[in-house]
């Protein structure tokens, strides 16, 4: 609010200081009129000697206000040298109305120029104020005459006929300085109320600019960061890159060191279980009951051992990207009868109730005849080897153009946190707080999920702890299949011919 009646303030004096050129030509062309006026006045008073004397004080104060206008315009005192003129112009004509009757017609229509000055120096309604002051002047010289004070105008009847012919005119000459001048002063309110609005947006430019100024700062200390963290970011996958690299490569060596340690321990272990055999044989001579006990260990042992080996010679194939199966035409019936004879020995000693519950009619499947066999004695093998009563259940159905196949036994299940590992590579699930892990290398269903997702099928487990686990997983149905070796990509987890 202070700033902007700081401006108003500016914008008035500039328009003050606007109207000193006008101002000065109207003092001059005043002097002309005083001159005039002053012939005139020596004119309507000659034959009157005592005129002269009562000309005196309207010539003196037109001269005195006058003056102080000039000097108010030399010193730039615009609000003095506009007051003193207009009073003079005003000022001059009512003492000659009150002390020089014989000028009272002159003196009348010379209060036009009041009228209109007025207009120009102030205000457009000012005129109307002038006039409203001049009717009060020419009432004043009226009720003076009436009352004997001065009697230079006679009766009501001539001081009406007098003076309202300058009424009419004063009135005239206000209404038309109205219109002249309000044109003038609503272009300056215009201009004034332009300058307020370039100001506020001056300075909400200046506030703008200083944002932008700011945000461009930042910007430029987001973008330096910015840098600083890519050419960290560009050094950290150089060092990953070239650890991605090292481990790779030690990957393929450990692969390929498993694959060749496998064929070396299998070929002497085949010997040896194939020596063992024969020496349980009548031919080669009678063991005692001691010997045999032993070589039934050895040959059960060495059994155990080739089945490890096995399982790592498979993952190490596997990771090596050099597992390969034949696909083709598969009929689930006989594999799950072959399967259930094998398992029959495993559940025997404990007592397990072995049952199949295989839908009738199951379509082929698309799979490896062998790598199924495997995947089916490894689950039953578990189930046997975690369950101490109760029964398990091989279960197979048609769902979705897959066949499920599941594992389902009543042993002591795997605890919750324990069931998200059991696929991982050399981990051994606890199945009960007091149970000690069995033995194993932990390999069995890693391989068999591989040997799943391979077939193009899921492999999942699901146990509730103490009431026993299901492990499951399916394999796609398959018409008129043409046999097809496939080879898996650990990388990738896709297979490819």
């Amino acid at each position: 609010m202070e700033e902007r009646d700081q401006i108003d303030a500016s914008l008035q004096e500039n328009l003050l200081s606007f109207r000193i050129d006008t101002l000065t030509i109207l003092v001059y062309l005043c002097l002309g009129f005083g001159v005039f006026w002053f012939a005139m006045l020596l004119t309507q008073v000659t034959g009157n000697p005592s005129n002269y004397a009562r000309s005196g004080p309207p010539w003196a104060l037109f001269a005195v206000g006058t003056g102080v206008a000039f000097l108010g315009l030399r010193y730039n005192k615009i609000r003095l040298a506009r007051g003193a003129f207009f009073f003079s112009i005003v000022g001059t004509p009512t003492i000659s109305l009150f002390l020089l009757p014989g000028t009272t017609a002159f003196m009348a229509y010379s209060l036009v120029l009041a009228v209109i000055v007025a207009g120009i120096l102030y205000s457009p309604r000012a005129p109307f104020t002038v006039v409203c002051l001049v009717i009060i002047i020419f009432l004043s010289v009226g009720f003076a005459s009436a009352t004997n004070v001065t009697n230079h105008y006679g009766s009501i009847t001539q001081f009406i006929t007098t003076f309202t012919p300058p009424i009419v005119i004063l009135i005239l000459a206000a209404l038309t300085s109205w219109l002249a001048t309000r044109d003038l002063v609503a272009t300056v309110e215009w201009a004034m109320e332009s300058h307020r609005l370039a100001e506020r947006r001056a300075e909400r430019l200046r506030v703008s600019e200083a944002r932008v100024a700011r945000t461009l700062l930042e910007l430029e200390g987001a973008y330096e960061m910015q840098s600083r963290l890519n050419s960290q970011l560009q050094v950290l996958n150089k060092e990953l890159e070239v650890a991605r690299t090292v481990a790779d490569e030690a990957n393929t060596l450990k692969t390929r060191f498993l694959a060749n340690m496998s064929h070396e321990l299998r070929t002497p272990l085949n010997a040896i279980i194939n020596f063992t055999q024969f020496l349980g044989k009548p031919r080669y001579g009678e063991l005692t009951a001691r010997q045999i006990e032993l070589q039934e260990r050895v040959l059960v042992n060495s059994e155990h051992l080739l089945g490890l080996i096995n399982d790592i010679l498979d993952l190490s194939k596997i990771e090596a990207g050099r597992m390969e199966l034949q696909l083709e035409l598969l009929d689930l019936q006989p594999i799950f009868n072959g399967v259930m004879a094998t398992a029959v020995g495993l559940t025997k000693s404990k007592g397990l109730n072995l049952e199949a519950d295989v839908e009738e009619e199951i379509p082929p499947v698309r799979g490896d005849k062998v790598r199924v066999r495997q995947i089916l004695l490894n689950l039953l093998s578990n189930a046997a080897k975690f369950t101490d009563s109760g029964g398990i259940t091989l279960r197979a159905f048609e769902s979705d153009g897959m066949v499920q196949i599941s594992v389902i036994d009543t042993g002591a299940g795997i605890p919750a946190h324990e069931l998200p590992l059991v696929f991982e590579e050399f981990h051994q699930v606890e199945q009960a707080a007091s149970a000690q892990r069995q033995q194993g290398t932990g390999l069995g269903l890693p391989i068999s999920r591989h040997l799943v997702e391979l077939q193009g099928g899921t492999m999942w487990a699901e146990s509730q702890f103490g009431s026993g686990s299901s492990f499951s997983f399916t394999l796609p149905i398959a018409e008129n299949l043409t046999p097809e070796v496939v080879i898996f990509d650990p990388q990738t987890k896709q297979t490819a011919l």
